[in-house]
């Protein structure tokens, strides 16, 4: 018979996977309806630092190790990449009535 108490931990372990599965999908699901292209999306989130919010309202930049220092090339990719990206959501149609 199986322990109980290891059945629990694979049981949280397989719900806490199926879990970050479905939050992925949706910010991937919110990326795409908004007409971003999803891959350039990615580079631009591997490119650039996670900016993190303590409760005290201040911040910090988390850098993805292999991405830093940057090139040119993809310092080139980021900017055009946000250009690209405010022009479409701003013709995106936010219709809040």
């Amino acid at each position: 018979m199986r322990n109980p108490s290891l059945f629990r931990t694979e049981q949280h372990r397989f719900e806490d996977k199926l879990t970050n599965a479905v939050t992925a999908l949706q910010e991937a699901m919110k990326i795409i309806g908004l007409g971003i292209d999803y891959r350039r999306y990615t580079k631009f989130s591997l490119l650039t630092p996670a900016i993190i919010m303590f409760s005290d309202k201040n911040y910090c930049a988390q850098m993805h190790r292999q991405s830093w220092p940057l090139s040119p090339e993809a310092c080139r990719f980021c900017f055009d990449f946000v250009v690209e990206t405010a022009f479409r959501l701003h013709d995106f149609d936010m219709d809040l009535t």
